[in-house]
C-alpha cells in the first residue's frame, strides 16, 4: 500500500492487516496516548523541595522568642539612656523601677501619679535586675547594673543588658 503526498491520513494503513507490522491494533493506540498531568513520584520530588525550603527558611529566621527579648531590650537601653541624659541634666537621683508588666522611673516627677509606666511590647516579658539598684544619675560616674530579660515561656533564653556606670548600657549575652 502506498500513499503519495503531503498531509495524507496513514492511521487506517497503520492497523490494516498486514504481514510487515507485528504490533497489534491495541498496542499502537497505547503508544500513541499522550500522557497527561504529572506522576506520583514528580509530585512527591516537588513536595520534598518545598519542605526544605521551608525549613531552611524557618531556621534561618531564629527563634521568635529571642527576637522578642531584642526588641524590649533596645527599647530599654533607648529609655535607660535617655533618663540618664535627663537626670544629669536636671540634677535629679533617678532609678529605674520593674513591675510585672513593663518598667518606670522613680524620682523623675515629684508627684507619683505623673510617673509614667513604660509596659513591655510582650506581655510574657519578665526583667529582674541582678545588681543593687539601678540608677540613673545625677552623677556621670554610677554603680555598675546587670538586668536581666527572660519570657515567662521560655525561661531558658535571656538576655542581660549592662553598664559599668560610666559607659552607656548595652547587650553583654544573647
Amino acid at each position: 500500500m502506498q500513499t503519495s503526498g503531503l498531509g495524507s491520513d496513514t492511521s487506517h494503513l497503520m492497523c490494516a492487516p498486514t504481514h510487515e507490522v507485528p504490533l497489534s491494533c491495541r498496542q499502537l493506540k497505547a503508544q500513541r496516548t499522550v500522557s497527561r498531568g504529572f506522576t506520583l513520584i514528580e509530585l512527591l520530588v516537588v513536595l520534598l523541595i518545598m519542605a526544605l525550603v521551608t525549613s531552611l527558611a524557618t531556621l534561618s529566621l531564629g527563634s521568635s522568642t529571642q527576637q522578642h527579648l531584642n526588641e524590649e531590650a533596645t527599647r530599654l537601653i533607648a529609655q535607660l539612656e535617655s533618663t540618664k541624659a535627663q537626670a544629669r541634666a536636671s540634677s535629679l537621683n533617678v532609678s529605674l523601677g520593674l513591675g510585672l508588666g513593663g518598667f518606670y522611673f522613680v524620682g523623675l516627677s515629684d508627684n507619683p501619679l505623673l510617673q509614667t509606666a513604660y509596659p513591655w511590647l510582650y506581655p510574657n516579658t519578665q526583667a529582674q535586675v541582678q545588681s543593687g539598684p539601678v540608677l540613673l544619675g545625677p552623677e556621670a560616674l554610677t554603680a555598675p547594673s546587670l538586668i536581666v530579660l527572660s519570657d515567662a515561656l521560655d525561661p531558658k533564653l535571656t538576655l542581660s543588658i549592662a553598664s559599668d556606670g560610666l559607659r552607656p548600657f548595652q547587650v553583654i549575652s544573647r
